[in-house]
C-alpha cells in the first residue's frame, strides 16, 4: 500500500511541475498581451496604425462628400471636376504629413482654411492638396508632373523639408557624397530618379535572377519577424531604446554642404518642371517648433521621434540644418525670381502651435493659413 502511494506521487509529480510551469508561462503571456493591448490603444489614440485596431487614419471621404480623397479625386481637399471653368486659378500643394495631417478634418488644414479665406474675398481659385505622409520633394514632383495633364494646375506650392533631410542624411553619412560631388547640380536629381524608378534596372534584374528563392522555413521566419515588428510593443521598445542609444554616439551638427546641395538640386528640379509646364512655382520656408535657444525645452517624445527615424543628426543639428536650408530656399527664390512664403520667420519657435518638432496643431494650421492666404493673394494680384 505504501509502495503504491509512493509510486502514485512519483508519477503525478512531473505532471504537477508541468502544470505549474505552464501556468507561469500562461501568466507571462497574459501580461504581455495586456501590455500590447494597452500600447495598441495608446498608439491608436495618437493616430498610428495598429495590429489590433487597424489604421487610425480616417477613411477616404465618399464621392458624395465635399472633400476628398476619393477614387476619382486623389486630393485631400474640396472636390472639383477635372476641367476648370474659364478664369479659375488652380493651386496645387505638394507636401507630406505636415499638410495631410490626418488628425485634422480636411476643412481645418491650413491649405483649406486659406482657400476659404480667399473665397470670402471673391478670388476664383481651386485648391488641390496633394500631400501624403512620407513624401519627399522627388515624390511631390512625380505627383505634380503625373497629374497636371488631367487637372491643369496654374500654381504649385511646395511645403517640404525634413523628409528629404531624413533621406539625405542616410545618403550623405553612409559615405556616398564622394561619388556625387557638390557641383553636380541637377545631375544628382537625375541619378536619384533613375535609382528610384518604378522599372528595375538591368543590373537589378540580373541580380534578382541569380538569387535563389528563399526556403519555406526562411519565408515562415520572415513572416513571423514582420508580424512581431508590426506590434506596438516592438515599436515602443525600438523607440525607447533608440532614443537613449543614439544620443550616446557622436552626432552631426549639420546636414553639411553635400546634403544641402542635393536638397537644393531637388528644389531647382521642381522649379524647372513647373516652368516647363507653364505652372507658377512657389516655395515655402519650413517652420519648426523650437530654435537653438529653446532646444533644451523640447519634449522628450519629440526628441525621441527625431532619433527614432534619424540616427545621424543631433537636435541642434536638425535645427541648424533647417535654418541653413531655409536660407538656401530664400537665395534660390531670389535667383530664380520665384515667390517664397515666409512660414519660418512667423512660426518657428512658437511651440504652442506645434504638436511635435514639425507638425502643426489646430491653432498652428490657422496661423499658417493666414500667411498662406496673404502670400497667395499677392501672387494672384500680379
Amino acid at each position: 500500500m505504501i509502495r503504491t502511494q509512493v509510486n502514485l506521487c512519483v508519477m503525478s509529480y512531473p505532471h504537477q511541475m508541468s502544470f505549474r510551469t505552464f501556468r507561469v508561462f500562461a501568466w507571462i503571456a497574459v501580461w504581455l498581451l495586456l501590455a500590447e493591448v494597452a500600447l495598441e490603444l495608446r498608439a491608436y489614440s495618437r493616430g498610428w496604425p495598429t495590429v489590433l485596431f487597424g489604421d487610425a487614419t480616417p477613411p477616404a471621404e465618399s464621392s458624395a462628400s465635399e472633400y476628398g480623397p476619393t477614387d476619382r479625386f486623389p486630393f485631400r481637399s474640396r472636390i472639383y471636376p477635372e476641367r476648370a471653368e474659364d478664369g479659375t486659378t488652380r493651386i496645387w500643394l505638394g507636401s507630406s504629413s505636415y499638410a495631410e495631417d490626418v488628425r485634422q478634418p480636411p476643412d481645418r488644414l491650413f491649405i483649406s482654411l486659406a482657400e476659404t479665406t480667399l473665397h470670402a474675398k471673391e478670388y476664383d481659385i481651386e485648391v488641390f492638396n496633394s500631400s501624403r505622409g512620407g513624401l519627399t520633394v522627388i515624390d511631390n514632383l512625380r505627383d505634380l508632373t503625373g497629374s497636371h495633364d488631367r487637372w491643369g494646375f496654374d500654381m504649385a506650392v511646395l511645403y517640404q523639408m525634413t523628409n528629404d533631410m531624413d533621406a539625405l542624411t542616410s545618403f550623405v553619412f553612409a559615405g556616398q557624397p564622394d561619388q556625387v560631388p557638390v557641383d553636380l547640380g541637377l545631375q544628382s536629381f537625375l541619378v536619384e530618379e533613375a535609382l528610384r524608378a518604378d522599372e528595375p534596372s538591368m543590373v537589378t534584374v540580373e541580380i534578382a535572377e541569380q538569387d535563389s528563392r528563399p526556403s519555406i522555413n526562411e519565408r515562415v521566419m520572415s513572416s513571423v519577424q514582420r508580424a512581431f515588428e508590426s506590434t506596438s510593443a516592438y515599436a515602443q521598445a525600438k523607440n525607447q531604446i533608440t532614443s537613449r542609444l543614439v544620443p550616446s554616439r557622436v552626432l552631426a551638427s549639420r546636414l553639411g554642404d553635400d546634403g544641402n546641395a542635393l536638397f537644393f538640386a531637388r528644389i531647382h528640379a521642381f522649379i524647372d518642371a513647373c516652368l516647363e509646364r507653364d505652372i507658377q512655382p512657389v516655395l515655402c520656408t519650413f517652420p519648426t517648433s523650437h530654435t537653438a535657444e529653446t532646444a533644451h525645452s523640447m519634449p522628450s517624445d519629440s526628441v525621441g521621434n527625431l532619433f527614432r527615424y534619424n540616427i545621424y543628426l543631433s537636435v541642434l543639428g536638425w535645427i541648424a540644418s533647417v535654418a541653413e536650408l531655409n536660407e538656401g530656399l530664400r537665395a534660390i527664390a531670389a535667383e530664380r525670381e520665384v515667390p517664397i512664403f515666409e512660414m519660418a520667420e512667423a512660426v518657428t519657435g512658437r511651440s504652442d502651435l506645434f504638436r511635435d518638432f514639425t507638425h502643426l496643431n489646430r491653432e498652428g494650421h490657422e496661423v499658417v493659413s493666414q500667411i498662406l492666404a496673404k502670400g497667395l493673394e499677392a501672387v494672384l494680384e500680379r
